[in-house]
Formats: structure tokens, sequence, C-alpha cells
């Protein structure tokens, strides 16, 4: 399960960090390697990265809010239900 965990949490990190990057990237034309110092550190932090990545998603990648919410929420409510399965089963 640690395993599980683990995995989950770096995917959720890389999609928040290409969604923070390209909020920096084409939304506040921060290009180079500032613009992706800036994305690691923020990507890390969960809210303050999934807002920050929700919002490169909707104005970067031109998605709708709720698609752009269900990028990153969606994984969240996956790992819920996976834990909450793990456990009924163990």
């Amino acid at each position: 399960m640690k395993v599980i965990k683990f995995l989950a949490y770096w995917i959720i990190t890389i999609i928040q960090f290409f969604g923070v990057y390209t909020y920096f990237n084409e939304v506040l034309d921060w290009h180079g390697v500032f613009g992706i110092i800036v994305a690691i550190i923020t990507a890390g932090i969960p809210v303050v990265g999934t807002t920050v990545g929700v919002l490169g998603v909707h104005y970067g990648w031109d998605w709708t809010w709720p698609a752009a919410l269900a990028l990153y929420l969606c994984p969240y409510i996956l790992m819920g239900l996976i834990i909450l399965l793990y456990t009924l089963f163990d």
C-alpha cells in the first residue's frame, strides 16, 4: 500500500508540475530556468500547486473549468477510493 501511495503522490506531483509550469510559462511569461524552478517549488505544495495548476490548465491549455478541476481532483478521489477498498477487503 505504501508503494501505491508513493506512486500516486508522484504522479499527481508530475501532473501538477506541468500545469503549474504552463501557468508560469504561458500566462505569466516566465520563460526559461526561472519558470522551471518556481514551478518545481510550487508544484510540491499541495494546495498551492493544485490551485496554480488549475489556473495553468484553464488559461494555458484552454480547458474548461470543470475539466481543469477534474484533472486535479480526480486523482485524489481515486486515491480515496483505493484506500477505502483496500481497507474493506484487506
